[in-house]
C-alpha cells in the first residue's frame, strides 16, 4: 500500500472574510476530488480567513502513479486558483503493516 500526502498553504489577502474563505475552499476542494480523487481536508488556520491550508491525501497499489501526478497536481491547482501557493510540500510512503 502507499500513499500520497500534501499540504498547501495560499496566501488570501484578498479574502475578506471567513464565508469569502469557504466558498473558495469548497470549490477548489470539489476540483481537486473531480480531477485527481484526492481526499481533501482543512487541516490548519480554519479562524485565519488570509490563509487557506489543505491537506489531501490518497492511497494506491503503484507508487510510480502517485509520483507522477504530483507535477500535475500543482501545476492544475495554479492555472485553477487565482490565489498564490506560499507553500507545497508532500510525501510520497510506501506503507505496511509487517
Amino acid at each position: 500500500m502507499n500513499v500520497l500526502v500534501v499540504e498547501l498553504k495560499f496566501d488570501l489577502s484578498f479574502c475578506n472574510s471567513l464565508k469569502e474563505k469557504r466558498n473558495l475552499k469548497l470549490s477548489l476542494s470539489e476540483n481537486i476530488k473531480r480531477k485527481f480523487k484526492l481526499n481533501v481536508s482543512e487541516v490548519g488556520f480554519q479562524n485565519d480567513f488570509k490563509i487557506l491550508n489543505l491537506g489531501l491525501s490518497m492511497v494506491n497499489g503503484d507508487l510510480s502513479y502517485l509520483e507522477k501526478i504530483v507535477p500535475s497536481l500543482r501545476e492544475h491547482i495554479e492555472k485553477n486558483f487565482d490565489a498564490p501557493i506560499v507553500d507545497f510540500k508532500y510525501a510520497c510512503i510506501k506503507w505496511s503493516w509487517e
